[in-house]
């Protein structure tokens, strides 16, 4: 599970890295962050789908039709 962690790890800490700056803003509001649109474009982005699909193991399957309810008696 590590490795797997470092890819993540590597791929927020690449987006968050990423200048999000915009000067017409700046200049009428003082230290406006646009952390928020790096987590968007990170959500859509191609990366983490390749990431997802080469993680994830039963990308179709979920917890409860792996796990159903056992009938109460």
């Amino acid at each position: 599970m590590g490795g797997r962690s470092l890819t993540l790890d590597a791929l927020v800490a690449k987006y968050l890295a990423r200048d999000y700056r915009n000067p017409v803003v700046e200049s009428e509001v003082k230290d406006v962050k646009f952390d928020f649109l790096k987590c968007v474009d990170l959500y859509h982005g191609k990366e983490l789908d390749a990431a997802a699909k080469q993680l994830v193991l039963r990308p179709n399957s979920t917890y409860r039709t792996e796990n159903p309810r056992k009938p109460q008696q």
